[in-house]
C-alpha cells in the first residue's frame, strides 16, 4: 500500500515508519523540513499545516493516511502561548489532511488519526469505554476538538478510525524514558497520593493496533488503544521500582507539583482507568496487557 504519515519522526511515528517499510509498504512521511528521498519506499514531504501547505499532488491515490502529528504536551510549562501550540499543531493538521483528501482526485480509503485518553478528564475511579462521557478542562476539551476534525473524513466517505492513546511506554523517549533516570537514582515515587490510574500501552501494541486498524476495513469509529490493565500510580511506581530492583520510599506531594508544573500538574494528578472495551470485542490481541512483563521486555540490557 501507498501510506501517508504525519508526525511521522515522533516516538511512535518512528515505530510505524519502521513496520510499515518492513512490511514492503511505500511511506510517505509529511514533516516540516526539506523534501527528501530516504529509499525506494520511503520519501520524506514537506509540509506546514498552520499554512495549509500540503503536497496534494504528491500523496494523491494513497491508500491510508496515518495522522500522529501534534506538539509533545510535557515539553514545557503550559502558558497561554504553549497552549495554543498544543492545540495549533492537532487541530490544523489534522484538518489540513482532511482538507487534502477532499481535494484528491482519489481519495484514500482509510483515515486513522490519534486522540488520547485524555478526553475523559479526571475520572477517579470510574471504568472509561469508548461511549463513556467526555470529561472537563482543557484536555478533554482539546480531545473533543482533534476527533471532531478527524471525523470529516468520514464524511468523505473514507473509513476513519480515531485512535484514544493511553500513556506510551517506551525507554525511547515519553514519560518512561523520563522517569527513568530518578528511578534509577533511587529517588521514585509516588505522585501527589497515587490513587490517580495511569492508562498505559506497550510501544509494539501501538504499532500493532494501528496496524490492525489499517488492515480491518469493516472497523471504524473510535477506540481506546491502551493496555486491558489500568493501573494506579502507585502501583505503578511500585511495579517500576521492582522492575529496576530500586526503591520507591519517595513521594511528590500535589502542592509542590502544583507550584512546579502549574496547569500541566494535572496530567499526572488526575487519571483515567481506561479500558480497551472494542479492541478486545473485535478480537486484538495485545501483546503486553500486563505492566509487570511490558515493563521487564522496555528495560531489558539496559
Amino acid at each position: 500500500m501507498k501510506i501517508v504519515i504525519a508526525g511521522g519522526t515522533g516516538l511512535v511515528g518512528r515505530k510505524m515508519v519502521d513496520k510499515l517499510i518492513a512490511d514492503g509498504h511505500t511511506v510517505f512521511v509529511l514533516s516540516r523540513s526539506e523534501e527528501k528521498i530516504i529509499s525506494s519506499n520511503l520519501t520524506y514531504l514537506k509540509w506546514d499545516p498552520e499554512k495549509w501547505q500540503i503536497p496534494v499532488a504528491e500523496i494523491d491515490g494513497c491508500d491510508a493516511i496515518i495522522n500522529l502529528a501534534g506538539a509533545n504536551i510535557n515539553d514545557q510549562k503550559w502558558d497561554a502561548s504553549f497552549k495554543r501550540i498544543i492545540v495549533d499543531s492537532r487541530i490544523f493538521s489534522t484538518r489540513c489532511l482532511v482538507k487534502a483528501c477532499e481535494k484528491m482526485a482519489k481519495r484514500p480509503k482509510t483515515f486513522i488519526s490519534a486522540s488520547a485518553v485524555g478526553f475523559f478528564g479526571d475520572a477517579g475511579e470510574k471504568s472509561c469505554v469508548e461511549d463513556s462521557p467526555k470529561g472537563t478542562g482543557f484536555l478533554p476539551d482539546l480531545c473533543e476538538s482533534w476527533e471532531r476534525e478527524a471525523s470529516r473524513a468520514q464524511d468523505l466517505g473514507i473509513r476513519t478510525v480515531i485512535a484514544r492513546l493511553g500513556v506510551v511506554l517506551s525507554k525511547d523517549g515519553g514519560a518512561l524514558a523520563q522517569m527513568l533516570p530518578i528511578f534509577r537514582w533511587g529517588l521514585g515515587g509516588t505522585l501527589g497520593n497515587g490513587k490517580q490510574f495511569m492508562s498505559w500501552i506497550h510501544i509494539d501494541d501501538v504499532v500493532k493496533a494501528l496496524d490492525w486498524f489499517l488492515n480491518r476495513d469493516k472497523i471504524s469509529g473510535t477506540f481506546n488503544v491502551t493496555a486491558p490493565s489500568p493501573v494506579s500510580n502507585k502501583e505503578f511506581t511500585k511495579t517500576l521500582g521492582d522492575v529496576l530492583k530500586r526503591p520507591t520510599f519517595m513521594f511528590v506531594p500535589k502542592f509542590a507539583l502544583k507550584k512546579k508544573l502549574g496547569e500541566m500538574s494535572q496530567v499526572v494528578l488526575s487519571g483515567q482507568k481506561v479500558l480497551p472495551q472494542k479492541c478486545m470485542r473485535f478480537g486484538f490481541q495485545f501483546s503486553y496487557p500486563n505492566l509487570h512483563s511490558a515493563l521487564m521486555q522496555i528495560l531489558k540490557n539496559s
